[in-house]
């Protein structure tokens, strides 16, 4: 690369300083312009970078705030969901009618009684107390001879008499006198009240228990 003198256009070398024909100052050489405009380019210094740094650190910071604030959010919203549905849930239940419709209804006492022809039918009474007189009930009983039944024991609904018993006659007479008796009680909603399993004499007549 060479130097051309501006005051008489002598050239010279790039490595000269000053013109050798009239001693004027020479410039930089002409093709060394880019690599002074390369040269002149501001090189990041460690501050510059510490700077970039800093600033992802804040962005990355501020990024994870707003996620955990999104969750956090959420989360109180599930919670609040929560206790509102808790909330609505009644504090208590009034169980009145339920109890009063099934007050500890009994078999106290009973009887079984049959004419003497087998066609005749087996009449079963029971006794549930004075206090259940007037309420809706229902009543089955099965009867059974040497273990195998003789009827289906069908369910029929009663109403307990003023002296608290309540009575009921098998469908039909049977082939045999029964030797046992199954008596199932029910409120009238259906659900079973109580139960009694009765051994019987396999003859006419009547028999308590």
């Amino acid at each position: 690369m060479t130097k051309t003198c501006k005051n008489c256009g002598t050239i010279a070398s790039d490595t000269s300083l000053f013109c050798k024909n009239c001693g004027n100052k020479l410039d930089a050489p002409q093709g060394n312009i880019n690599t002074q405009m390369v040269n002149n380019t501001p090189t990041p210094t460690n501050n510059d970078k510490s700077k970039y740094i800093l600033v992802g650190l804040i962005i990355l910071v501020v990024a994870l705030g707003a996620v955990g604030a999104a969750l956090y959010v959420n989360t109180m919203g599930e919670a609040t969901q929560t206790t509102g549905s808790v909330s609505q849930t009644p504090q208590s239940t009034d169980t009145t009618t339920t109890t009063s419709a099934n007050t500890g209804l009994t078999i106290l006492s009973g009887s079984f009684s049959t004419g003497s022809g087998l066609s005749d039918k087996t009449y079963c009474t029971i006794n549930v107390g004075t206090e259940h007189a007037g309420e809706s009930v229902k009543i089955s009983v099965l009867y059974s001879r040497d273990g195998s039944t003789l009827n289906n024991g069908n369910i029929v609904s009663k109403t307990v008499s003023s002296d608290g018993t309540i009575s009921v006659a098998s469908a039909y007479g049977f082939d045999y006198f029964p030797d046992n008796a199954y008596i199932t009680l029910y409120y009238s909603d259906g659900s079973v009240a109580d139960t009694q399993e009765v051994n019987l004499s396999p003859s006419a007549g009547t028999q308590t228990f």
